[in-house]
């Protein structure tokens, strides 16, 4: 398993705890996103405890990447992608919750759909793993999309207009880090440190923006 998991990222040759650095300390830029989720949460003075849970879940996520990108094993390999797919179910409720009134169990629903074709796209995708796993995200851009376009159809208001921004931003930007990260094994040879770092920059700024949209949803219930 563990030769198999240094086959996963270009950068990565060898199982030494630095074999990733550019890999590894790029997770800071989830830190720095869990740190202005804290204060966004400050500043306006929210107690609310999922999402303090989710900005905690914000920074899990950054240290399990850690974990991962300086000793792949399959335990760190969980610790790397189990925290993304709390953060993608835990915030889709979220906002399905507090920005659509949708009830329980047909929040329930539309997670699982979600998550249902997220393995679809992968079944679907090329066979090549490292290349393959980026397309399991192709459903949550459409989702971010879709968000932008249901806020745009709101009647206008200050806060349809920023969260028709908000995502129209995250869905692009998370369109942007997929295609780099599925980009990191094609273009090895010409990029020998790989591109899965500049995946871990945008998708903490996705993880940043998806949580002010939480926090503004959250504030007007």
């Amino acid at each position: 398993m563990a030769r198999d998991i240094t086959q996963l990222y270009c950068e990565r040759t060898t199982l030494e705890f630095w074999g990733e650095p550019f890999n590894a300390i790029s997770n800071a830029a989830f830190l720095v996103a869990a740190l202005y989720a804290v204060q966004l949460l400050r500043t306006h003075g929210l107690r609310d405890r999922w999402l303090w849970a989710l900005a905690a879940n914000i920074g899990v996520i950054g240290v399990g990447s850690f974990i991962f990108h300086t000793g792949p094993s399959l335990y760190s390999f969980a610790a790397d992608v189990v925290p993304i797919a709390v953060f993608i179910a835990a915030s889709f409720t979220f906002l399905l919750k507090y920005g659509f009134d949708v009830p329980i169990w047909r929040r329930a629903g539309w997670v699982a759909c979600l998550f249902a074709s997220m393995i679809f796209c992968r079944w679907a995708g090329p066979a090549d793993f490292r290349i393959g796993v980026s397309f399991l995200f192709i459903p949550v851009v459409v989702l971010l999309a879709i968000f932008s376009i249901l806020y745009a159809c709101q009647p206008y208001s200050s806060h349809s207009r920023a969260m028709t921004r908000l995502f129209a931003l995250a869905s692009g930007v998370f369109a942007m880090a997929t295609i780099t990260r599925a980009l990191d094994t094609p273009l090895c040879a010409a990029i020998p440190i790989g591109l899965h770092f500049v995946w871990h920059i945008l998708n903490a700024c996705v993880c940043y923006w998806v949580f002010k949209a939480c926090v503004l949803v959250r504030l007007r219930a």
